[in-house]
């Protein structure tokens, strides 16, 4: 049974007879003897150096475990709540987790005092009472297609569960026909159907009807999951990192936060249909490859993250483009083709006949091999990934044949899209629709042709990174607006030839390899949001349908998680405001840091901003000491140390 704030008040009372019997002398302090609680009990007494006065005669750090012995059953709390209660200079502290002893000592330092302070942060449900329309969430059922994938389903039991986890209601979950048969059952519902191909792959629409009941319709793969997060985001939900190891001290920590309410009333007034402003949306994240999509990933709207995960509804994308030739050159050439063949370096011909017969057969083998185990064009079958090898601009063929291809289309990626197009007119021709072939534009392959244009099933995935004889600038928006033409590292070049990559794909299956990092720089946290926002308004104007966006906290880059939100958000609404983009980071930092995040929201922002007063920069080339202003940093070091 949820336990009453009034409980925990009268539990605290408690505290002071306990502190009688068990407290230390004084000017002494205590805490368990795991590392945890003596942890926060050194950094609150070496915050409280400076204010002697604050610091208590006792105090006790305890974690739910040894709660009881105070008075306090915490089961009731969430894992990030805490109680403090501070009379006559003797504390207790007490949190469910490491997590609420870090809000709670953090608290005290703050706005705490030894003879009078008491506060409970996150006891019981965060929303006592829940309606839609009026109508109590307990009398509501949530009801699934009969034929609904593991993916609807998931999203079925998702709503079950965080609708629990928010006021306390436990709703019954029934296929169509189950409920259709069911005797004794709720008579309001809450039904997840499928609605394609009007709402295609991932759209939903929320309805709340007049008669109190809702529907989340949505595409034939992930609609009604991202449905299912948005109406929890509608109730106060949010779900702000999928790995902040620098809150909690564990890189596997999902962050999830219910806003507080006395009652959320979900009313017509939500009603809405949304659809992805960049259909496909992937994430490779190389320190939480096998978290993100069951944490971040599928809540915020991220349809990949590398790898195909069926198990959440990870299928139906565009494979990424990534040297497939290379990759899978043992299973595509034959001997005869094969020897002699640098895959380390030098280019296959892509004039030859030989070569090109090898690849046409490998492209329809790829198909036929997994529809025959099973596999569905569409689902499961998208793409093949036929890019080139990763290797230099100089290290393409050099034959007559190819020579005069690369002259007729201005650059080497000629010869590479006319072979990408021939294994695509060959799926057309076997009536593979709805297969694409992948090629990678990068290293040698950046420009586009000026005759050839790619086949309606051709996708091209844009690296903007190192090609063309030029590195990409970090520092600025990759539209170029701002950067030097003359740097060795600038995205002018890039822009121009994505720009004409956008005008031959004509709007339709263009990726973009885009790396938001500021890598290696363990010293200040990465200042890339300016950009980050231009970046993926910029992406959405000129028609990108696809993006693989890099984050690896491996270099020290602590907010990719505040990357990955916020390329997500505006990988699905690109209409998102200025205003709205740097409301959601404050909201970010006053999530994962609580009564901390107005200040590390303003250390972020000065780190950008000493970001800002440089030239342009590569984060895998540039030293540190040219990412920011060394003299800005060097006269605002103690206060932003302080903050």
């Amino acid at each position: 049974m949820m336990k009453t704030l009034l409980s925990i008040i009268m539990c605290a009372l408690m505290l002071i007879a306990a502190l009688a019997s068990c407290a230390p002398a004084k000017s002494d302090s205590q805490s368990s003897s795991g590392d945890e609680t003596a942890k926060y009990t050194a950094y609150l007494e070496e915050h409280l150096e400076s204010t002697p006065e604050r610091k208590p005669a006792s105090l006790v750090i305890e974690t739910a475990e040894n709660s009881e012995t105070y008075g306090v059953d915490m089961t009731a709390f969430s894992d990030d709540g805490y109680l403090t209660r501070a009379e006559y200079g003797e504390v207790v502290i007490l949190g469910k987790t490491g997590a609420g002893l870090d809000r709670a000592v953090r608290d005290y330092v703050k706005n705490g005092n030894p003879d009078d302070y008491f506060t409970v942060y996150g006891e019981g449900y965060r929303v006592k009472k829940l309606t839609v329309a009026g109508n109590d969430i307990s009398e509501y059922a949530v009801i699934r297609d009969d034929n609904a994938d593991e993916c609807n389903t998931f999203a079925s039991s998702e709503l079950v569960s965080y609708i629990e986890k928010t006021c306390g209601a436990v709703l019954p979950e029934y296929t169509a026909s189950e409920y259709a048969a069911a005797s004794d059952k709720p008579q309001r519902t809450i039904t997840l159907t499928v609605d394609y191909p009007a709402l295609g792959d991932e759209a939903f629409r929320i309805e709340i009807g007049a008669d109190g009941n809702i529907i989340i319709a949505g595409g034939r793969f992930r609609g009604c999951m991202y449905g299912v997060y948005d109406l929890l985001e509608d109730i106060g939900w949010r779900f702000v990192g999928d790995s902040v190891g620098i809150v909690w001290g564990n890189k596997d920590s999902s962050i999830e936060y219910l806003y507080e309410a006395d009652h959320i009333d979900l009313t017509a007034a939500l009603n809405r249909t949304e659809s992805p402003a960049i259909a496909f949306r992937q994430i490779y994240d190389a320190d939480t490859l096998t978290q993100n999509i069951n944490n971040l990933g599928v809540k915020n709207k991220i349809n990949s993250i590398w790898a195909s995960t069926s198990k959440y509804g990870s299928y139906g994308l565009t494979g990424v483009a990534c040297h497939g030739l290379q990759g899978h050159h043992s299973e595509i050439f034959t001997d005869d083709v094969y020897e002699g063949m640098d895959i380390s370096g030098k280019q296959p011909c892509f004039t030859d006949e030989a070569v090109l017969e090898c690849i046409d057969a490998y492209t329809v083998r790829y198909v036929e091999t997994r529809l025959a185990a099973g596999q569905q064009i569409g689902r499961e079958i998208v793409t093949v990934d036929l890019s080139q090898w990763d290797s230099g601009e100089r290290e393409f063929c050099t034959c007559k044949n190819c020579l005069k291809v690369f002259k007729e289309e201005g650059c080497t990626m000629g010869a590479v899209l006319r072979m990408g197009n021939r294994a695509a007119q060959l799926l057309t021709d076997n009536n593979y629709g709805g297969v694409n072939i992948s090629l990678l534009a990068y290293s040698g392959t950046n420009k586009p042709p000026k005759k050839t244009e790619p086949l309606d099933n051709v996708r091209i995935s844009y690296c903007i990174y190192v090609g063309s004889g030029h590195i990409a600038c970090s520092n600025h928006p990759v539209s170029g607006v701002d950067c030097d033409p003359e740097s060795g590292y600038s995205n002018t070049v890039y822009a121009e030839e994505l720009n004409g990559w956008a005008a031959i794909c004509h709007n339709k299956n263009l990726d973009v390899w885009y790396y938001p990092m500021n890598a290696y720089s363990y010293a200040f946290p990465s200042p890339y949001f300016d950009s980050l926002y231009e970046d993926l308004i910029y992406f959405s104007e000129i028609g990108v349908n696809g993006i693989m966006m890099l984050c690896n906290r491996e270099d020290g880059a602590h907010l990719d998680s505040l990357a990955v939100w916020l390329g997500s958000m505006l990988a699905w609404d690109s209409s998102v405001t200025k205003d709205e983009y740097y409301a959601a980071i404050e909201e970010w930092f006053n999530i994962v840091y609580g009564g901390a995040g107005e200040n590390m929201y303003e250390y972020m922002r000065m780190c950008e901003y000493a970001a800002n007063m440089t030239g342009c920069w590569c984060a895998f080339h540039s030293s540190n000491t040219d990412k920011v202003d060394n003299e800005f940093m060097a006269e605002k070091f103690d206060y932003m140390y302080s903050l």
